[in-house]
């Protein structure tokens, strides 16, 4: 499997992420002995069933907004980014 993470610099860490996608279903069996998940069928099987009919070949990206605000405007931490930050009083749902 290929990936790629952008780094920024000055220590502020990775604000973004790449990965191909293992589509073949040999690819995604070796891959969970690998990590040790070989009996996980229940929670893998949705996987496993879309690269027994034919998966397109694909890949993922994933940006951490509050990393990138972080970034650009040199904030010390990241939980200062945060539009909705969770607090004991804040209750998200009724």
């Amino acid at each position: 499997m290929m990936t790629a993470d952008l780094i920024a610099p000055s220590g502020f860490g990775e604000i973004c992420g790449v990965a191909k996608k293992a589509f073949k279903l040999e690819d995604l069996d070796t891959r969970l002995r690998e990590k040790g998940k070989e009996n996980m069928v229940e929670e893998y099987g949705w996987v496993r069933e879309l690269r027994e009919v034919g998966l397109v070949p694909h890949t993922a990206f994933g940006m951490g907004f509050e990393r990138v605000i972080r970034w650009f405007c040199l904030v010390t931490h990241v939980k200062d980014t945060i539009p909705f930050p969770r607090t004991f009083e804040r209750h998200p749902l009724p």
